[in-house]
């Protein structure tokens, strides 16, 4: 009776230890998904105020490893890859928006160059807009899908707004798509 008392015992604290890991386990991947999806709206949000800045800076003032490659997007790519693999086509619709964006700066700085006056400001630019508009819902949509994955979607994440440019901001959640002018 001893030895099967022993037993059980041995069984039980066995049982309790792997539940424990498993839970430590659990509580610290939630963790860091949760860091990874604050980071990741941190980055694409760095992204988006990087290709604001863009929009008005002369020919000169790039250089073509920054345009190529800005550093908040590798960011986000890095955190895709540790995190997120599953937005991995969202992160492939956002370089190909990137480089319709790119291609865009560098057709507008020639034409600014060539022909000062028929460039305009990014507020009258329908082309600059639509760009703008379908990057932002990408981005937006990844937020979101992020704080899904992390169980950060719940917390209540707001809008955020650029009010120097009047740019709207990204919807964080489904719920909160409040825009700012």
């Amino acid at each position: 009776m001893t030895d099967q008392l022993i037993f059980t015992l041995l069984t039980a604290l066995g049982v309790i230890t792997v539940a424990s890991s498993f839970f430590q386990q659990s509580i610290g991947r939630a963790a860091f998904l949760r860091s990874q999806s604050h980071k990741m709206a941190q980055a694409l949000h760095s992204y988006t105020d990087w290709i604001e800045q863009q929009r008005d800076l002369p020919f000169t003032a790039r250089s073509l490893d920054e345009l190529s490659s800005p550093r908040p997007l590798e960011v986000a790519s890095a955190i895709k890859r540790e995190a997120f693999p599953s937005l991995h086509s969202h992160i492939v619709s956002l370089l190909l928006t990137h480089n319709e964006i790119s291609e865009y700066l560098w057709q507008q700085s020639l034409l600014r160059l060539s022909q000062g006056w028929a460039w305009c400001e990014a507020s009258e630019d329908p082309e600059w807009q639509r760009l703008r508009t379908e990057q932002q819902e990408l981005i937006g949509e990844m937020i979101v899908i992020c704080h899904a994955l992390s169980g950060a979607a719940d917390r209540g994440w707001a809008t955020r707004a650029n009010p120097a440019r009047g740019w709207s901001g990204v919807p964080l959640t489904a719920q909160q798509a409040p825009q700012h002018q």
